[in-house]
């Protein structure tokens, strides 16, 4: 069976790459592909729980959580948490897990298809 891992590092503005990665992943995810997420950069503020919803706005971090509650892996890099004062699990939806990047380079060497959005 194929397995995935996606390695995401949103810029903002691309809310386009942020919606590929979710579909992508759900797919993979609806047919029980194993899936992981790595959030690099600025992907982490992907899973940042204190995102304010104006109107009817779907939140990333919804999304995150969906995908986590589908039964995706959804790792950060914790130095990039750091840098951008985000470095403790409350900071970010339950089920995000930390990895350093010796931690991200173990995941990746693995027997997955790596995509990078």
């Amino acid at each position: 069976m194929s397995s995935f891992i996606f390695f995401f590092k949103n810029k903002s503005g691309l809310e386009s790459r942020f919606n590929t990665l979710c579909g992508l992943a759900s797919a993979s995810l609806g047919k029980e592909i194993p899936t992981k997420i790595i959030l690099d950069m600025d992907g982490i503020m992907t899973s940042v729980a204190n995102q304010q919803s104006y109107e009817s706005l779907i939140l990333q971090k919804d999304k995150i959580s969906e995908l986590i509650d589908l039964g995706a892996e959804v790792f950060l890099c914790s130095i990039c948490a750091g840098k951008r004062g985000l470095a403790k699990a409350t900071d970010h939806v339950q089920g995000i897990r930390f990895a350093s990047p010796e931690m991200m380079s173990e995941i990746m060497s693995g027997d997955y298809t790596l995509i990078s959005l």
